[in-house]
């Protein structure tokens, strides 16, 4: 299985064996300046992570943005190609969310009066034992009236 460095990282020995490539630094700087010129409106949404062995994987904050990039994918190979930049390949992935975890969730929404009875009543002619709980339950959720 092959693995892939950061694009901090790019290997030399590839780079090089391709073009007269500068040190791994420099190739670093000029992929992001050649992304930077090339991308277009995909630009805020994209992120160029790896590259190896003529391969560069994108993340993407969207799919909408990942099939904007397939799209012009040709494209990016050449315009980047002619920067001296030896792309063979461009994998595009969505970055996955993360989803924050010390939001609050929402507090039930009280009922009226008259509409918490309802239930109450509605739910004591039930003789399903499950759903009478749950309603009775739930008419439980009444503004307190002082």
């Amino acid at each position: 299985m092959k693995s892939f460095k950061k694009i901090s990282g790019l290997i030399k020995n590839e780079l090089s064996s391709c073009h007269d490539a500068p040190v791994s630094q420099n190739v670093q700087n000029q992929l992001r300046e050649s992304w930077r010129n090339h991308a277009g409106d995909s630009i805020m949404h994209t992120f160029p992570l790896l590259f190896q062995s003529g391969r560069l994987v994108i993340y993407c904050d969207s799919s909408v943005w990942s099939t904007s990039l397939r799209h012009q994918q040709t494209s990016l190979i050449s315009k980047l190609s002619t920067d001296g930049i030896a792309v063979k390949e461009i994998k595009i992935k969505v970055h996955p969310i993360s989803i924050p975890t010390t939001e609050k969730t929402k507090e039930a929404a009280l009922l009226s009066a008259s509409t918490s009875n309802q239930i109450r009543s509605t739910a004591n002619r039930l003789s399903h034992p499950g759903l009478k709980k749950s309603l009775l339950k739930l008419s439980k959720r009444q503004v307190k009236v002082d």
